[in-house]
């Protein structure tokens, strides 16, 4: 009697552990609408996209428009920006060439011709404070959408600098990622 009832929970504690192990094995390759993967789904193959044509980053000590050596107080772009109160970012999000130019005058950025912001969206970040030396030289790695909120994430870089003084960044991005709720996040 005592070997059946052995026996008996030894079979319920192995089905019940491929269960556990099918459920988890299929949840870990399910695939999120943000990621592509190859044809044949392995746990080594999958690969996240992220919609970035182009990224880069800037050193500037403010946003006010220099003219002629003296800083023209009205021109200041951090009251054109939004703020993220949760990542302490300023950023921009531009979609039209005019907007655009306005900042290029101001920071050295790639050329986006007027047919680019057909297929694409540019957000610059601007970081005004001092940040937390795992939030130092940092860059843009990737945007997407989940649950209608477009994720703007930041990353720190491999071999980050403590002493980088990049604090805006920008990010040529697919308009197909383009919500009207913005969140930046630290990717820690």
């Amino acid at each position: 009697m005592k070997k059946l009832l052995f026996l008996i929970i030894v079979i319920i504690l192995f089905v019940v552990s491929i269960k556990i192990g099918n459920k988890l094995m299929v949840s870990y390759l399910e695939i999120k609408p943000s990621e592509e993967t190859s044809a044949t789904p392995s746990l080594f193959t999958k690969k996240e996209k992220t919609y970035i044509k182009e990224s880069g980053e800037i050193q500037a000590t403010d946003l006010y428009y220099v003219a002629g050596g003296n800083k023209v107080e009205d021109t200041n772009l951090e009251n054109d920006m939004s703020f993220d109160n949760v990542s302490n970012f300023f950023y921009k999000i531009i979609t039209k060439p005019d907007t655009y130019i306005k900042y290029k005058d101001f920071f050295d950025m790639p050329e986006v011709s007027e047919n680019d912001f057909q297929n694409y969206f540019v957000i610059i970040i601007y970081n005004k404070d001092e940040r937390a030396l795992d939030e130092t030289d940092l860059y843009i790695s990737k945007i997407y959408i989940e649950e209608n909120i477009t994720h703007i994430v930041m990353k720190q870089k491999d071999n980050a600098s403590a002493f980088a003084l990049n604090n805006v960044y920008y990010a040529i991005a697919e308009n197909s990622q383009l919500t009207d709720a913005i969140s930046i996040d630290i990717d820690k």
